[in-house]
């Protein structure tokens, strides 16, 4: 995604030729993983496969025709936007 952040800061100061992205563990924090246990395409019955059960929990409501973008979010909606229209 770094591209895709570089192209959006960019977008509002095309001076910008490149970014760094760093990271770092917090002192005191540490990472639990937890093992969720997952079904194989095999391990699913064909009652499972059907377009209601996949897309569940999406709400229709919620698109990007009707959001609404403010001041706060139009980095991550142009974020989302860049990566939504990349798949």
């Amino acid at each position: 995604y770094s591209m895709v952040i570089l192209q959006l800061f960019q977008h509002y100061n095309n001076t910008i030729k490149s970014i760094e992205i760093i990271t770092k563990e917090l002192p005191g924090t540490t990472q639990t993983v937890i093992e969720l246990p997952t079904k194989t395409f095999a391990d699913i019955g064909s009652s499972e496969l059907n377009s209601e059960n996949i897309f569940s929990t999406l709400d229709v409501r919620f698109t990007f025709d009707n959001f609404v973008v403010g001041a706060p979010n139009e980095l991550a909606y142009a974020a989302a936007r860049a990566v939504a229209e990349s798949s």
